[in-house]
């Protein structure tokens, strides 16, 4: 699966069912992201984009059509195999729920504990990717004491534990000030000059660049906005 993309989406659609009627929140979306690519998707609240990254990362299933990671087929993929693939693709979503009664550090480290790394080792790790995001001093403390904004930086750092190959962010720097907002954006750029593929959603225009690829999304649909040749936004 070497040469497969990072992330693909063949005629993907979903739709909600609700007793006020049906809503197709994401419609016939088909897109290509490749390896090492950094893709932004901007467009207005409510026009899909968080239900298309929860479809990318098997949070959700799709109503139809097909989502590929590293060339796997989720449709087809039984949930233990669902969920060895989520452990592929870091995520950072808004509203990320936490345990509420473990600290920072085993918050952002959850992901490590199947994988039998020891307490220790697991809060060095939580060190290194919350000072990446400007949290370090928070690495004991309750979640429920923390802002929303320092709470979306944490969930960043989750995503980033793992060291994943495929980083998915939702809106990364909303409700975040400068400062901060910076720190991310830096963050963003370290981890794709590693080689990480990453893919967001945001209102962020600064996001754009850094993007290789940009694309819209309204009413459930994407469309493409810009790319050069050398794969720089346009």
């Amino acid at each position: 699966m070497t040469d497969a993309p990072a992330l693909e989406t063949v005629g993907l659609g979903k739709r909600w069912r609700s007793a006020r009627g049906d809503v197709d929140a994401v419609v016939d979306v088909t897109l290509t992201v490749p390896r090492g690519a950094f893709v932004v998707v901007t467009g207005p609240s409510g026009g899909g984009k968080t239900t298309l990254l929860s479809l990318l990362v098997a949070l959700e299933r799709p109503t139809s059509g097909r989502v590929r990671v590293d060339g796997a087929d989720l449709a087809a993929a039984s949930e233990a195999e669902r969920s060895r693939v989520r452990r592929r693709v870091g995520f950072a979503f808004q509203g990320a729920p936490q345990v509420r009664r473990l600290p920072v550090w085993e918050n952002v480290t959850l992901a490590l504990v199947p994988t039998g790394v020891g307490a220790a080792a697991r809060r060095a790790r939580a060190l290194e990717v919350l000072g990446r995001v400007g949290l370090a001093a928070l690495v004991d403390e309750r979640p429920e004491r923390l802002s929303g904004g320092e709470l979306q930086r944490v969930a960043l750092a989750r995503a980033l534990v793992t060291a994943p190959p495929v980083l998915v962010a939702d809106e990364p720097t909303s409700n975040l000030d400068r400062a901060s907002a910076a720190a991310v954006l830096g963050v963003l750029r370290e981890e794709h000059a590693r080689g990480t593929t990453v893919l967001v959603a945001t209102h962020d225009l600064a996001l754009l660049a850094l993007a290789t690829a940009t694309y819209a999304m309204e009413a459930g649909r994407l469309r493409a906005t810009g790319a050069s040749p050398d794969g720089a936004a346009r």
